[in-house]
């Protein structure tokens, strides 16, 4: 039944592909026709086109000629006509001139009546068009409506047939094509059997004197395939048991401390393997661990003694931060910086974040790190697990920074700074740029510096008694003449004395001793007092 309605489809299917190109063919052989037909009338037309347009041009031509010679006599004669008709009526007292207006009005009105003759063609042409198709245009449009309406039919008509078919012909092209893909899958499979029996000959000949049978329902490239794997599959177990233990070797050495011995041969893998086993069940790691235990509980507990004790300086430096800030409240600068503040954030040094972290660390888990004791908890073995977690960060943030051999207070914290110079405020900032002009920035940085030795300088004179301590003042040239007033003042009202050692001799009034500096040939230095202001 299969075969006989797939014959009865294929023969209508060819009937209707001939049918198809028959009718492409006569439209071919009549377009052609109808082309060839086209193109001997548009010659014949064109050659009695171009006959008849010489014979025209010359007509015309003559025409013209004609027509010039009689114009310039009819001129002449009028003109003539028209100079004695002036004459005359000059002779016998007529106004010319108005006759002559007359005249040009009436040219012009005769020029209007020619140009609305000249015209009357469109009118009648219009009357004729109104007549047979403006007033038909309702009709026009419906039949155009209708014609339109058919054509659409038609095309879908057309079109549904033409996809029947093509789904005909679809349904019968993928039926071929997977009749042959099981054929071409049937014959590559028996070449890879043929393959692996006859090329490779790895079967074992318990397999080829084998009389058993078995249904499959999979392809005897699969087949292949399978047996393929079966005979690979202890080669491939072989080689992961020498790569996993190649790989477990690299984290050793030839005489590590667990007596691990590097296989040769492949007996020797298989040893290595019996014995790597025997060492898992019977815990012997656990012996390991218990001797490096104590050791890393030792390092931790000392890291985290010494970051305690440099964290200890943190109080001490809020308050030198807190001093500098009242400092300058007390004691404002007069001038254009409004306000400075300092403050100590925590700081971002990754190796200081790290140690902080040990520290807090140890100190939650005092108890717990190290052997098993009377106070030791449920969650002991985390806790040393994030010991040796701990450790193993430690030892590669120093492999990062090798040239880090020493951890300062200044890596404890961050100093930030807030300016505000007129209406400019710099926000919390790390480093003093950009405050103002460069001379800003050096007044800035001056005054910091001048609050820091006030604050330790006052601290001094608790003990001691107040003193006077003088300073070098460095870049004070890019300071402007009423900023360097104001340091000054700055300084002096804390008894700190600034010495400007610049080689330029500039604003000396503002200094109240002025030296001159000098060295002789045997570069010995001698120093001359130039001037002393008495306040």
């Amino acid at each position: 039944m299969v075969t006989a309605e797939r014959e009865k489809r294929t023969k209508v299917y060819n009937e209707t592909l001939l049918a198809l190109e028959n009718e492409k063919t006569a439209r071919t052989q009549q377009r052609t026709k109808r082309d060839k037909d086209l193109k001997a009338a548009d010659a014949e037309y064109n050659a009695a086109i171009r006959d008849l347009q010489s014979q025209f041009d010359t007509f015309r031509q003559k025409q013209t000629e004609g027509k010039a010679t009689k114009k310039k006599d009819i001129d002449e004669r009028r003109q003539m006509m028209e100079r004695q008709e002036r004459e005359e009526l000059k002779g016998k007292g007529a106004d010319t001139n108005a006759i002559e207006l007359c005249r040009r009005d009436i040219a012009m009105l005769q020029e209007i009546l020619n140009k609305i003759a000249s015209q009357r063609h469109y009118v009648i042409e219009y009357c004729k068009d109104e007549k047979e198709l403006f007033s038909h245009e309702a009709e026009f449009r419906e039949e155009k409506r209708q014609l339109e309406t058919k054509d659409v039919q038609a095309r879908q008509s057309y079109e549904d047939k033409r996809k029947r078919y093509e789904a005909e012909l679809l349904d019968n092209k993928g039926l071929l094509k997977s009749k042959k893909e099981a054929l071409s899958t049937i014959t590559d499979g028996l070449k890879q059997y043929e393959q692996l029996c006859q090329v490779e000959n790895i079967l074992p000949e318990s397999f080829l004197e084998d009389d058993t049978r078995s249904q499959s329902s999979m392809s005897c490239s699969d087949l292949v395939v399978q047996m393929r794997g079966v005979i690979n599959k202890k080669r491939q177990k072989s080689d992961e048991l020498k790569r996993a233990i190649n790989s477990f070797n690299t984290h050793f050495g030839i005489n590590n401390t667990f007596h691990f011995i590097t296989p040769q041969y492949d007996e020797d893998y298989l040893t290595f393997a019996l014995n790597l086993q025997e060492f898992i069940e019977n815990d012997k790691i656990e012996d390991y661990r218990v001797r490096v235990s104590e050791h890393y509980n030792t390092i931790l507990r000392s890291v985290s003694r010494e970051v305690g004790m440099l964290m200890n300086h943190s109080a001490e430096i809020k308050g030198i931060i807190n001093d500098v800030n009242r400092d300058f409240q007390e004691r404002n600068f007069a001038g254009v910086i409004r306000s400075i503040e300092l403050k100590a954030e925590e700081s971002s040094d990754k190796m200081m974040l790290l140690l902080r972290s040990i520290r807090d660390f140890t100190e939650e888990n005092s108890l717990a790190i190290g052997e098993l004791n009377l106070f030791s908890g449920s969650d002991r073995d985390k806790v040393n697990e994030k010991v040796v977690d701990y450790l193993k960060k430690f030892m590669k943030q120093l492999q990062k920074e090798p040239s880090r051999t020493e951890l300062t207070l200044s890596d404890t914290f961050r100093l930030q700074f807030r300016v505000q110079e007129n209406d400019n405020n710099t926000g919390w900032v790390e480093r003093i740029n950009n405050v103002g002009s460069d001379g800003t920035d050096v007044l800035v940085k001056a005054m910091v510096n001048i609050m820091l030795i006030n604050v330790f300088k006052t601290r001094a004179s608790r003990k001691n008694g107040d003193f006077i301590i003088h300073c070098m003042m460095d870049e004070i040239g890019k300071l402007h003449p009423s900023n360097v007033s104001g340091i000054l003042q700055f300084a002096n009202v804390r008894n700190i004395y600034l010495v400007n050692s610049s080689p330029m001799g500039y604003n000396a009034d503002l200094y109240k001793y002025n030296y001159l500096l000098t060295k002789d040939s045997r570069s010995q230095t001698h120093i001359k007092r130039l001037m002393t202001i008495n306040a």
